[in-house]
């Protein structure tokens, strides 16, 4: 059983110790947030505060958002109580969900987050996420995707475009984020990261990673490496992500003999890539070796992206 944490402490005890911070701003493997945001935020905030109040209580969506792809939301009804936690899709567990989205190049933002409800997920991690490119309109997806789910949101970017703009990983939340961060991976060609939120839960603060890993056996191997280093030791942690790579590569192979393949609890293949007719599992959901096993676990028929989302539930014991 998880101790369930005062919502307060946990965020002093964040801002004290520094948890899921880089430990210097010149850290070439590590980088401060440059993003977070609630539903009602009109712009994103340059780092996490700690001890703002949207970091601390309930986020919803409010009722008034601007349902334009573009749109801002609108401001927000009065913040509940300091010690409110949101409750869970379930009181027995919590549903995480995995989705490359392919910067909206399929479908649009208000398919994507269609998608997304339709799982009820309590955490989900993203990738191909633009934030102000060119190619998808100079819209902040992070952004419109919090608005139209009323999950709270983090960004962090691997890459900058020339015509402006960034593109890397995204968190939706059900619950607050009190920190976040990013880890430059070892790259031999586009720039990957290791993206890492802590959320608080009415149980437990969980260290949740995002990742989307290389093209070659290579540098996959030593990415995934270097998060291990990172979440391997934890043991409720959660990492997700497009890990191009199948569950017969030596890789994968590293990385589920240190994590739990949320999948291997389920039937059936795992598939998620391509789209219509799906002959790869690249796509993952790993727990630290403290989760119980997983007790759902699906692949959505959505072709809203050029990937299929996973979905996985998992009991709190």
């Amino acid at each position: 059983m998880m101790r369930k944490p005062s919502c307060l402490l946990s965020i002093l005890l964040l801002s004290s110790f520094g948890l899921g911070a880089c430990s210097s701003d010149n850290d070439p493997q590590c980088s401060a947030a440059p993003s977070c945001v609630s539903p009602e935020a009109s712009t994103y905030d340059s780092q996490v505060d700690p001890t703002d109040s949207s970091y601390e209580t309930s986020i919803e969506a409010s009722p008034d958002t601007d349902t334009s792809e573009g749109g801002e939301a609108a401001s927000g009804s009065d913040a509940p109580a300091e010690s409110a936690l949101p409750e869970a899709s379930s009181p027995d567990g919590l549903r995480f969900m995995t989705f490359n989205i392919q910067h909206g190049a399929n479908a649009s933002l208000d398919a994507i987050a269609e998608a997304i409800r339709n799982e009820n997920p309590d955490i989900v991690g993203l990738q191909e996420v633009d934030v102000d490119a060119q190619r998808s309109g100079h819209v902040d997806q992070p952004r419109v995707l919090s608005q139209r789910t009323g999950m709270a949101a983090a960004f962090q970017f691997s890459l900058t475009f020339s015509s402006g703009g960034y593109y890397g990983l995204a968190v939706l939340s059900r619950f607050p984020i009190v920190s976040t961060s990013k880890r430059l991976l070892s790259s031999t060609g586009e720039q990957r990261i290791l993206m890492r939120v802590d959320v608080l839960t009415e149980h437990a603060l969980l260290p949740v990673g995002v990742t989307h890993l290389g093209l070659t056996a290579g540098e996959r191997k030593t990415q995934v490496s270097e998060i291990l280093e990172d979440l391997g030791s934890e043991g409720f942690a959660v990492l997700m992500g497009d890990m191009n790579a199948q569950p017969g590569d030596e890789e994968m192979k590293s990385l589920a003999s240190a994590m739990n393949d949320a999948w291997l609890e389920s039937s059936g293949q795992g598939f998620t890539f391509p789209v219509d007719t799906p002959t790869k599992r690249i796509d993952y959901i790993f727990l630290g070796n403290n989760w119980p096993s997983p007790t759902q676990a699906h692949v959505p028929t959505t072709k809203t992206s050029d990937h299929r989302p996973v979905v996985v539930f998992v009991p709190w014991n």
